[in-house]
């Protein structure tokens, strides 16, 4: 409830005592991570999300893609996020026939977060193409180009 208030440091306080009672808790490691991300603490949130299994959920991993740019490590964020994007059945049948879409703003933050990664990298070309797929997908979106 903490970190829905954005109170990160009472979410992380309470993330630390479920870890004492158990260092390996999924949840708790998740939040603590969350609480660490949202702190710009990159290095300790990858540590902590790195020990949520790649199964807990899709969010996790585009947290840990958001600690990779965090800390510069662009090559591992870009991986994550691609990573992510393949659960997204509007992105896997994008070249089919007949295309599935899926107007969720989850998969469009995705596709902006992915664009920003390639931007940063140099790569404006694919940056601008996942800066469209995400206003295709939420047209209602505050995502930008400016290049």
């Amino acid at each position: 409830m903490a970190s829905h208030r954005r109170d990160f440091d009472e979410s992380l306080e309470w993330a630390q005592r479920a870890l004492q009672a158990d260092s390996a808790h999924q949840g708790a490691r998740a939040l603590a991570g969350n609480a660490l991300l949202a702190m710009e603490r990159y290095a300790e949130a990858l540590d902590m999300l790195s020990g949520v299994s790649r199964y807990h959920g899709l969010t996790t991993r585009i947290h840990i893609a958001l600690c990779h740019e965090g800390l510069g490590h662009l090559v591992s964020a870009e991986r994550e996020l691609r990573a992510v994007l393949e659960s997204d059945p509007t992105y896997l049948t994008r070249h089919a026939a007949v295309a599935m879409y899926d107007h969720q703003p989850f998969w469009a933050d995705v596709h902006a977060h992915l664009a920003r990664v390639l931007r940063l990298r140099g790569d404006d070309e694919e940056a601008r193409l996942h800066y469209h797929l995400a206003k295709r997908v939420d047209p209602t979106s505050s995502f930008w180009w400016a290049g």
